[in-house]
């Protein structure tokens, strides 16, 4: 590699380093038979109960808005030409909006976008962003009365949005992987509240100075929010 080349790789990468019976009752034989009694009259239909819980409701789609914070055990790392580095990164934040479609009383499909915010190694001064385009696959599992936990594999595509200061490279792009389990919570027939752990690695690549550089973005993920089923 030349000296322009390396002194352009290890530029870029310090910038970017530095995801629920009845009684019978007996009768005496009758003396004589006694005269006809009037039927009774018929009770009165007992009012349905007020007040009692209402079931979820059995839509098979739902909506949900998650917020994403990555604190702590995030990792950027960067290799190129036989030389690699590596960084813990900066608390980064996310936004996910989720749909997601039942398949069977278990089974689910869906897609969540995910924009993430301070994208950048602790010491960095300028910050990406990545937009994660993923799907989710994964299953639902009733625990209690309206608390059902889940679980779910998300794969999909990744681009990091390079800060303005590194201008002439290439978004860094490729795929991504995610694995999440969570708790939802019933409040209302059709609202509920939810909350995951997960983890997220990516995959994204890109050319400096013509050099192709991998990258690996991987962040410990906390979601928190809530949706509708529709």
């Amino acid at each position: 590699m030349s000296r322009v080349g390396s002194v352009t790789v290890s530029s870029f990468v310090a910038l970017l380093l530095c995801g629920i019976t009845s009684a019978a009752f007996a009768q005496d034989p009758p003396a004589a038979a006694p005269p006809a009694a009037e039927p009774a009259a018929a009770p009165p239909p007992v009012a349905a109960a007020t007040g009692a819980p209402a079931a979820a409701s059995e839509s098979k789609m739902r909506l949900a808005l998650n917020l994403v914070p990555m604190p702590f055990l995030g990792k950027l790392k960067a290799s190129a030409g036989g030389q690699s580095t590596e960084a813990d990164a900066a608390f980064a934040f996310g936004i996910a909006p989720i749909f997601d479609y039942n398949i069977t009383s278990m089974f689910f499909i869906g897609a969540s976008p995910t924009y993430t915010f301070n994208v950048k190694g602790k010491d960095a001064t300028d910050s990406a962003k990545e937009l994660d385009l993923l799907l989710r696959v994964g299953a639902n599992f009733p625990a209690a009365d309206k608390l059902t936990v889940y679980g779910y594999l998300s794969p999909g595509y990744s681009i990091i949005q390079l800060p303005s200061s590194s201008s002439g490279v290439d978004n860094p792009a490729g795929l991504v992987l995610g694995f999440h389990a969570g708790a939802q919570f019933d409040v209302a027939p059709t609202f509920f509240l939810q909350g995951q752990l997960g983890y997220q690695i990516g995959f994204q690549k890109t050319s400096v100075g013509g050099m192709d550089v991998d990258l690996k973005t991987s962040y410990l993920q906390i979601g928190l929010g809530g949706g509708i089923r529709l």
